[in-house]
């Protein structure tokens, strides 16, 4: 099975609080490669590939309800799988 992407956008109590630390733990975990970044307007945004299974799993986890973070809104597409990817990196935000 090939792998496939993710572009994700959420909204809510998700700076300043570890959500991308989050983020990049459970990538690790679930072996999805991609990266994660703060936005401007206090939003996150992500890209995330692997396996069917191992990208939806993060997706779950990455808005769960019982965390420090509070996620109010999320936003993805399906996008292709980009191979350069050898990990799951924290970007900094562009200013």
């Amino acid at each position: 099975m090939a792998d496939e992407g993710l572009h994700i956008r959420v909204s809510g109590g998700v700076q300043g609080v570890g959500y991308r630390f989050h983020c990049r733990h459970q990538a690790d975990s679930l072996n999805v490669r991609g990266w994660v970044m703060n936005l401007e307007d206090g939003d996150v945004e992500m890209e995330a590939y692997g396996t069917h299974g191992a990208v939806f799993d993060f997706l779950g986890e990455v808005t769960r309800q019982d965390r420090g973070f509070l996620v109010t809104d999320m936003r993805y597409e399906q996008i292709p799988d980009n191979k350069t990817y050898k990990g799951f990196t924290i970007r900094i935000e562009q200013g």
